[in-house]
């Protein structure tokens, strides 16, 4: 008798694909942020503060987006802590994005 295969949802492969590829952007694109941000004083004057803003963001980026891709890694596994996960980091992603307005 032959072991009964699992049925991945589609909903979970669209986003645990989706959250690879925009997680492998963020960690591959940030780092030039952080070039940009360090060039770019060469050529025009940022104030201290928004410098540190930016890098701060930046490095926090690199994290958020680091963790994006392993949960699109745990997704296409089927993990549950991945669905957990992902549903965390959509709530911090929007608490984020609402700060950063403000």
């Amino acid at each position: 008798m032959q072991p009964q295969a699992v049925d991945k949802p589609t909903s979970v492969t669209v986003f645990g694909v989706l959250n690879c590829v925009f997680g492998g952007l963020g960690v591959l694109c940030t780092p030039f942020s952080l070039f940009g941000v360090l060039m770019a004083e060469r050529t025009i004057e940022i104030a201290p503060a928004y410098k540190i803003v930016l890098l701060v963001s930046s490095i926090i980026g690199i994290g958020f987006a680091a963790w994006l891709l392993m949960l699109g890694i745990g997704l296409l596994k089927l993990k549950g802590w991945a669905r957990r996960g992902s549903v965390l980091y959509s709530i911090i992603a929007i608490i984020w994005t609402i700060v950063g307005i403000a």
